[in-house]
C-alpha cells in the first residue's frame, strides 16, 4: 500500500502493524514492500521479549527474577574469590567474622539464615585451610567459637577489592543499589514472617 505521504511508504507487517519505509528517492511499492520480511522478523523478535499476560510464564515470577539474579551473580563472585582460595558459601562466613570475630557457630549460622550442621562442612575447610580456628566458648565449655586465624584476618585486606569490582558489574548507582538492597531485605523479613 502507498502512502499519500511524500517520502516515504506503508508496509504491513504481520502482526498487524503498519509501518513507514521513508525513501530517500521515488522507491516504487515493490521496493518498499522487500522491507516487509526484515520488519516481521524485527517484530518477532521484538514479540520474544515481551511480557507474556500469562500468570505462570517464568518471565512473571518474582521468584525466578530473585533466583536467577542470585545465581548470576553468585557466578561473577567465583572468579573474584579464587586468587583468595575460597568459594561463595566461605566468603559469606569470612564477612561474619571480619566484622566480628569469635562467634559461635549458632550466630554464624542465624546470621545466614542457615542451621549449624549445614555449615560444619564449610568451617571444616576454613580451618583445614587455616583460615579460622575452634575456641572454647569461655562462657560454655561445651560450646565452641570461630575465630579468624592470623591468616584469615588477612585476607581481609586482599578481599576490599571484591566489592568495587560487583559494583562496577551492577551499573547502577550506589544510591540504586541500596535502595534495591534495603527492599529486598524487606521482602526477606517478610517473607520470613509469613513463614512462621
Amino acid at each position: 500500500m502507498q502512502n499519500n505521504t511524500i517520502g516515504g511508504y506503508l508496509v504491513r507487517s504481520q502482526a498487524g502493524l503498519w509501518y513507514k519505509v521513508i525513501t530517500l528517492s521515488r522507491f516504487s511499492a515493490s521496493v518498499a514492500s522487500g522491507f516487509k520480511g526484515k520488519i516481521d522478523k524485527m517484530i518477532g523478535d521484538e514479540r520474544t521479549h515481551m511480557p507474556s499476560k500469562d500468570p505462570l510464564a517464568l518471565d512473571n515470577q518474582l521468584c525466578f527474577a530473585l533466583y536467577s539474579a542470585s545465581l548470576t551473580m553468585t557466578q561473577l563472585y567465583k572468579p573474584l574469590l579464587e586468587p583468595l582460595g575460597l568459594t561463595y558459601p566461605q566468603y559469606l562466613v569470612m564477612l561474619i567474622l571480619w566484622q566480628e570475630d569469635k562467634l559461635n557457630l549458632k550466630d554464624i549460622g542465624a546470621q545466614l539464615g542457615q542451621k549449624s550442621g549445614a555449615l560444619t562442612p564449610v568451617i571444616k575447610r576454613l580451618e583445614q585451610e587455616g583460615l579460622v580456628q575452634r575456641l572454647k566458648d569461655p562462657v560454655d565449655e561445651r560450646a565452641l567459637r570461630i575465630g579468624l586465624t592470623e591468616a584469615g584476618s588477612a585476607l581481609r585486606t586482599q578481599a576490599l577489592h571484591i566489592n568495587q569490582c560487583l559494583f562496577q558489574a551492577c551499573a547502577m548507582d550506589q544510591s540504586e543499589l541500596v535502595e534495591l538492597k534495603d527492599k529486598i531485605i524487606s521482602l526477606r523479613d517478610n517473607l520470613q514472617q509469613h513463614s512462621k
